[in-house]
């Protein structure tokens, strides 16, 4: 349940969020992407196959007893937390210390979707353990020129563990509204797997256990749980890799140039159930995350030798 803002203060930043959200960071095609980018921070925070991260659905009974209203989303993970290095790389917008093409956005699709973003955390510094809550909503901004709230640090019981919890609170689209109040735990459960796989795959071994719960009224429907673990994660059947050269366009603007740098693609090759993968896809790749795109033509792969 969402709660009041209590002993905290609004984070002053220098950027205009509503430009940005309307020219730089606009708001993505899928309804899965804020559930995402914190599925991605999750994995981030946490190490391997001792950690766990729990996906919970909330949501509430109607009228009609076959419809379920969508209250909100958890994604809790038992990870580092937001300690003060995690909690100033949030409040930086393009910071790049998580690596050249991370730039921090993701909590612009937070910003997006959802009315509120609810944070909680408890994390480890110095030998003392903290909690510290963040709430993240563009309708800050109109007042308080600022998207960002946070409590101060708090001293907690060095028993407590560590681990970061963010809800998802009130959509701002009604067709997003209706999305959600329709999601379930196998379709959620099956869409992790597609946009993960080349992840999943690389850290099978080690892979955190993934738990995927939902609550109706409060109450778990334990009949609804899912979860990945890296037995669920295939192997692949086929792998290979090319060199593909950059090209730049040449000085009279009439050619395009070899140039002798060059990026490695990997190619692997795998055989999903069809509760997964309904059809034979060609899918790309970045930062060992599916992206979706539109407009390429694969049709030339049906001459492939695998």
């Amino acid at each position: 349940m969402y709660k009041k803002l209590v002993n905290g203060t609004f984070v002053p930043q220098d950027i205009s969020y509503p430009t940005l959200m309307k020219k730089h960071v606009k708001k993505h095609s899928s309804y899965f992407q804020p559930i995402f980018e914190a599925i991605s921070n999750s994995l981030e925070a946490t190490s391997g196959k001792d950690d766990v991260i729990t996906i919970r659905i909330n949501k509430a009974k109607t009228l009609n007893q076959e419809q379920y209203s969508f209250l909100s989303i958890d994604i809790i993970d038992t990870g580092i937390g937001f300690n003060d290095d995690n909690f100033g790389r949030l409040r930086r917008l393009y910071d790049e210390s998580k690596g050249q093409n991370n730039f921090g956005t993701g909590r612009v699709q937070y910003l997006h979707f959802f009315n509120n973003t609810d944070i909680y955390s408890v994390f480890e510094e110095e030998g003392l353990k903290y909690k510290r809550r963040i709430v993240l909503s563009k309708n800050f901004y109109a007042t308080q020129k600022s998207v960002i709230w946070s409590s101060e640090k708090e001293v907690v019981d060095i028993a407590t563990p560590i681990g970061t919890m963010v809800s998802f609170y009130y959509p701002l689209n009604d067709e997003d509204q209706e999305k959600y109040n329709e999601l379930t735990t196998i379709e959620l459960r099956d869409r992790i797997l597609i946009h993960y796989l080349s992840r999943f795959c690389l850290n099978r071994d080690n892979l955190q256990q993934i738990k995927l719960e939902c609550y109706i009224n409060s109450i778990h429907n334990k009949d609804s749980d899912q979860i990945i673990t890296g037995k669920d994660i295939p192997q692949p059947d086929y792998t290979d890799s090319v060199q593909v050269n950059y090209s730049k366009i040449s000085v009279d603007g009439n050619t395009i140039i070899k140039t002798p740098n060059t990026e490695e693609f990997i190619i692997n090759s795998y055989s999903l159930p069809c509760s997964i993968q309904k059809r034979n896809e060609v899918k790309l790749t970045s930062k060992n995350e599916t992206v979706e795109v539109s407009g390429i033509d694969f049709s030339l792969i049906k001459d492939s030798p695998k």
